[in-house]
């Protein structure tokens, strides 16, 4: 897990602005998400599997796909209120 955390740590010297997006998603996920949502998002992006995430995770993959839609729109959420002001 924690190589995973070292991965999609921000790096805020990134200048495009897709990168400036993906950066800012970045902090939201450090800084607004729970331990628990972090180490969900994080094992999907790193595994891209909601059943490998499941698994690891000793759950259903209909949970973790109810668990990531909510985690995406939280991130959705906090994205448009500190940047789309």
């Amino acid at each position: 897990m924690k190589r995973i955390l070292e991965d999609y740590l921000p790096d805020d010297d990134i200048m495009s602005e897709e990168e400036f997006r993906v950066n800012a998603i970045k902090h939201i996920i450090y800084d607004k998400l729970s331990e628990t949502d972090k180490r969900v998002i994080l094992l999907y992006a790193e595994l891209g599997s909601q059943r490998e995430v499941g698994r690891k995770l000793g759950v259903s993959a209909s949970t973790v796909n109810i668990l990531i839609k909510r985690i995406r729109e939280d991130i959705l959420k906090y994205f448009k209120n500190q940047y789309d002001s």
